[in-house]
C-alpha cells in the first residue's frame, strides 16, 4: 500500500540525519519523545511492506523516507493519507484548508487527543486509531460512519536498555506543570527523587518541542520549588541516560487531572519507565493505571488515588531489600509494547481494512 504520512509540515532533524534510526533517536536532547513515534511508525510500516513518503511544506533531502511537497501531492498517487497526531490536522488545515477536501482514496489517522469534531473537514477521516480507550469512547459518537480502534502509546526505546543497579529513590521525567510539581514534591517528602525536567514552549500555532530545555533561571527556580530531596536536571534524552535513570526503585506517573476525574490522554512516560525495568507509582486517573496493582499485570507497579497512598507506595518500593521483578517488567514491555508492535496494529487494524 502507498501511504502518504502527514505529521508536521516542516520535517524535523529526525527525518534528515544521515545515520541509522537508532542513532537518530539518541540525538534527541529532551525527555519529551513526541516526535519519536512519528519517526518509528513510518519506518516500521516500511518494514511491513508499505511504500511510505512524508507530506511536507518544505523540501529537504531525507535520509530514510521520500518526501512529497504539498504542491506536488496528487491524491490519485496514494492509497491512503495518514495523519499522525492532532497537530498534523490542525497545522495542515490552517496552512492548507482544502487538504482534507482533496479526493483522497482513503484518509486514516492516529490521535492521542480528542476534540477532532471541531476541526474543519475532519469528517473526511474514515479510519481512526486512538491513543487511549477513554478518547475513543468520547470520539466514536462524533464520527459514527468511521472505523475506530485503539492503538496505545508505547516505549520509545527500540531495544531493551541496560538497567542500572537499583537505588532507593524514585524517578520523574517530563514537564513540571502544577499538578506534576505537586506530586513530585509530595513523593520527595518521603523518598529521594531524581527528576529530568523540560519546558515545552508554545508559539502562535505550533509547539516547539526542541529546544525545550529549562534555562538556567528556570532550572534554579524548579530546584527551589521542589526542595532539597530532589536531584533535578535539565531535560535529557532517556535513551542516553537510561542506565543512570533506571538506577531507581520506581517511576512516578502523576495525573494532569484532579482526584477522581479520569484523564483521557496517555501518560506516555510510563512505557519508558517500564522499558527500563521500573515499576511505576501511578495516579489512578491515568489510563495506564488499569494495568497495575489489581489490573492485568500487577507486577508493573501500584496505582494511588490519594496522597497517603502515593507516599506509602513510594516508601515501600524504596525500602532496602524490596524485591521487584525488573527483568520481568522489561521483558513484558518489549514483548508487547514497542512502536514496532503499534505499527503492526496500525497495519492490521487500519490499513488492511482499507485495501
Amino acid at each position: 500500500m502507498r501511504v502518504l504520512f502527514a505529521y508536521l509540515g516542516t520535517p524535523g532533524p529526525l527525518y534528515v540525519l544521515d545515520t541509522t534510526p537508532e542513532q537518530a533517536l539518541e540525538t534527541l536532547p529532551t525527555t519529551h519523545m513526541s516526535e519519536v513515534n512519528g519517526l518509528l511508525v513510518p519506518w516500521y510500516l516500511q518494514q511491513l511492506g508499505h511504500e511510505v513518503a512524508a507530506l511536507t511544506e518544505q523540501a529537504v533531502q531525507p535520509w530514510w523516507m521520500p518526501q512529497v511537497h504539498i504542491d506536488d501531492a496528487d491524491p490519485a498517487d496514494w492509497d491512503v493519507l495518514y495523519l499522525w497526531k492532532r497537530q498534523s490536522v490542525t497545522q495542515w488545515v490552517e496552512s492548507h484548508p482544502r487538504l482534507l477536501a482533496l479526493p483522497w482514496r482513503n484518509v486514516a489517522a492516529w490521535f492521542d487527543f480528542g476534540g477532532l469534531s471541531n476541526v474543519a473537514q475532519s469528517d473526511a477521516i474514515g479510519s481512526f486509531a486512538w491513543g487511549t480507550e477513554r478518547i475513543a469512547r468520547g470520539e466514536r459518537p462524533n464520527f459514527p460512519s468511521a472505523h475506530h480502534c485503539v492503538v496505545e502509546h508505547a516505549t520509545t526505546f527500540v531495544d531493551p536498555p541496560e538497567m542500572g543497579e537499583t537505588k532507593p529513590r524514585g524517578l520523574f521525567a517530563g514537564r513540571l506543570p502544577a499538578p506534576y510539581l505537586r506530586a513530585l514534591k509530595t513523593a520527595a517528602d518521603h523518598v529521594p527523587m531524581m527528576a529530568y525536567v523540560l519546558s515545552i514552549k508554545s508559539g502562535a500555532s505550533k509547539v516547539n518541542f526542541r529546544p525545550g530545555q529549562y534555562s538556567t533561571e528556570d532550572l534554579a527556580s524548579a530546584r527551589r520549588a521542589v526542595g532539597p530531596n530532589v536531584e533535578i536536571y535539565t531535560g535529557s534524552n532517556m535513551l542516553k541516560v537510561s542506565k543512570e535513570a533506571s538506577a531507581a526503585s520506581f517511576g512516578l506517573v502523576p495525573s494532569t487531572r484532579p482526584p477522581g476525574v479520569e484523564q483521557a490522554q496517555s501518560a506516555s512516560k510510563a512505557w519508558d519507565y517500564w522499558a527500563m525495568g521500573l515499576p511505576v507509582v501511578i495516579d489512578a486517573n491515568v489510563p495506564e493505571a488499569r494495568m497495575v496493582g489489581l489490573g492485568c499485570s500487577p507486577f508493573l507497579g501500584s496505582a494511588y488515588n490519594s496522597q497517603d497512598w502515593m507516599q506509602a507506595y513510594c516508601s515501600a518500593l524504596c525500602e532496602d531489600g524490596a524485591e521487584v521483578a525488573r527483568q520481568k517488567i522489561q521483558d513484558w514491555t518489549f514483548r508487547h509494547h514497542t512502536w514496532k508492535h503499534r505499527a503492526q496494529q496500525i497495519h492490521e487494524e487500519q490499513l488492511c481494512t482499507l485495501s
